[in-house]
């Protein structure tokens, strides 16, 4: 059998994630960012299992 190469992969910024996540963002209307509840990032467990605080 042949040796085999591996490649190196080097990570990408984290720049390139927000850049892209704000893109994506960008794409959604405004109608349904209004429905997302302004304390969905702290209670989403919550929602996600209908389990309260």
């Amino acid at each position: 059998m042949g040796a085999t190469t591996v490649k190196k992969i080097t990570p990408k910024k984290h720049g390139d994630l927000l850049v892209n996540l704000r893109k994506l963002a960008e794409k959604i209307p405004a109608s349904e960012m209004k429905k997302i509840p302004k304390d969905a990032s702290t209670t989403y467990k919550q929602r996600l299992y209908g389990r309260t605080k």
